[in-house]
């Protein structure tokens, strides 16, 4: 199962929720249904919204699965080199992207 790694975190008190931003470092062998994260590996007892950049990997794209909760799902989609369709990844992952969570 792919994993995510968090780094360079950073965490800010905005009105009354938290943001988070990181850098996520993902790897392994990606399971369909995307990867976790969890609030607590952001600080955070639960993640509301989740906004995450463009990987450093050309032709695949991230997205949350905007699913709310105390973990969140990130799903990795590759562009075919033929057909220029996206799908989700199956295989191996090395990816690394940054979020930002809000939540409390």
């Amino acid at each position: 199962m792919a994993t995510g790694t968090i780094s360079n975190l950073k965490t800010a008190a905005v009105a009354d929720r938290f943001h988070a931003r990181a850098k996520v470092t993902e790897s392994g062998t990606y399971a369909a249904g995307g990867t976790t994260i969890t609030a607590a590996s952001l600080g955070l007892r639960y993640i509301e919204q989740l906004v995450v950049s463009p990987p450093d990997t050309a032709g695949y794209h991230v997205a949350w699965d905007q699913v709310v909760g105390a973990s969140v799902k990130v799903k990795t989609y590759d562009e075919g080199d033929i057909s220029g369709i996206e799908a989700e990844v199956s295989g191996t992952v090395a990816h690394v992207y940054s979020i930002l969570a809000i939540g409390f």
